[in-house]
């Protein structure tokens, strides 16, 4: 018994000292204004992204691309370069990380990264 019970507490001791390491802990990323509004956008339908990406995007193969096929949820942003995102956002029981790149206040780039 004693043995399960500390097999039990490294298991909640490694889930708590790897659950801050997704974008370097406890650093804060800045998200500008639009990229705000766009992820507040990203309501879990497939049609919210739809209108999402018609609001932003900055021509029609960017609204037309398959980022507009899935129900997001959870939409977060774990890394900044520039002007461009790296967005997280649950689909069901994977995570797909996108590229999102802005130029004058348009989605110029969403280009799917990985899918986790």
């Amino acid at each position: 018994m004693r043995k399960l019970l500390i097999v039990f507490l490294v298991i909640i001791a490694s889930i708590f000292a790897f659950s801050g390491c997704s974008n370097g802990g406890n650093q804060t990323i800045e998200v500008g204004m639009e990229m705000s509004k766009f992820m507040d956008m990203l309501n879990g339908k497939s049609a919210d992204a739809v209108e999402a990406v018609e609001h932003f995007a900055a021509n029609k193969e960017i609204e037309n691309s398959e980022f507009t096929m899935y129900d997001f949820q959870d939409p977060r942003v774990t890394a900044r370069d520039s002007d461009c995102y790296t967005l997280e956002v649950r689909v069901k029981v994977t995570i797909r990380v996108y590229e999102v790149c802005w130029d004058d206040r348009k989605i110029v780039k969403i280009e799917l990264i990985e899918i986790k």
